[in-house]
C-alpha cells in the first residue's frame, strides 16, 4: 500500500459514512466504508469524493460538470483543473493567514 485518504460523507438526512481509501502501488485502490471493504460501489464513492472536493467553496462546480463521467479524459482534466486552481488559492490563503498571524504577534499593548 502507498497512501491512505480518509474522509467522510454525510447524506442529506444526517447519516455519515467514514471512507478510507488505500492507493496501491499497482494503481488500484481499496475502499473501506465504516471499516468494511467494498468493491461494488467504487465509482459511486469516488464520485462523492470528487464532488465534495470541487464544491468546497461557494461555487458548485458539480452543477456544471458531469462528475459521474470522471473516467472520461475531458471530464477528468476539468476536475483536475478545478482541484489545481483550488490548491493554488489555498496556498495563497495560507500564506496570507501566516503573515497576518505574524503581524498580530508583533502587536503589544
Amino acid at each position: 500500500m502507498r497512501e491512505i485518504i480518509e474522509t467522510e460523507y454525510t447524506y442529506p438526512f444526517g447519516k455519515t459514512e467514514q471512507y478510507r481509501i488505500y492507493l496501491l502501488y499497482n494503481g488500484e485502490i481499496d475502499i473501506y466504508v465504516d471499516n468494511k471493504q467494498v468493491k461494488h460501489k467504487d465509482d459511486e464513492i469516488l464520485t462523492r469524493i470528487f464532488i465534495d472536493a470541487i464544491n468546497m467553496d461557494s461555487w458548485k462546480h458539480s452543477w456544471h460538470l458531469n462528475v459521474y463521467d470522471f473516467k472520461n479524459k475531458d471530464t477528468r482534466d476539468k476536475i483536475k483543473a478545478i482541484l489545481v486552481e483550488k490548491q493554488k488559492k489555498r496556498e495563497a490563503e495560507l500564506k496570507y493567514l501566516k503573515e497576518v498571524e505574524q503581524l498580530l504577534m508583533t502587536q503589544t499593548k
